[in-house]
């Protein structure tokens, strides 16, 4: 099954770090948020990814990168046209091939255990 993270978002109410940041990459004791999310999923056996970035993609394409530091696999998707979850989700469409799928949020933290009750 793919995880798809929704990271293309321009994260107006977090103003005025987002002036710096994507709101996904904003530092959290040492790490940017994201990368909670993404070890919390790999955690549960998640490998597939796909990330829709949008706004200061560069900062989670330049850390992620293809996934192999987390030995993972990554895809990005750009969101051109910030149209909501909807239209995000339907960039994905031809990669996710009529499969399940976990869909999340890039900004939306959760406790790890809360993953492993979607992946079993």
């Amino acid at each position: 099954m793919k995880a798809i993270i929704l990271c293309a978002g321009l994260g107006k109410r977090l103003r005025p770090y987002t002036d710096v940041y994507q709101k996904t990459m904003l530092p959290l004791h040492g790490k940017p948020s994201l990368e909670y999310i993404v070890t919390g999923l790999k955690n549960t056996g998640f490998t597939e990814f796909i990330i829709v970035v949008g706004y200061r993609k560069e900062q989670i394409i330049d850390h992620f990168k293809n996934g192999e530091k987390w030995n993972i696999k990554i895809k990005y998707i750009e969101q051109k046209i910030l149209n909501g979850t909807g239209g995000a989700l339907l960039l994905c469409e031809d990669i996710i091939d009529d499969q399940h799928f976990f869909l999340t949020w890039g900004d939306v933290l959760v406790p790890f255990k809360v993953y492993k009750m979607i992946n079993n």
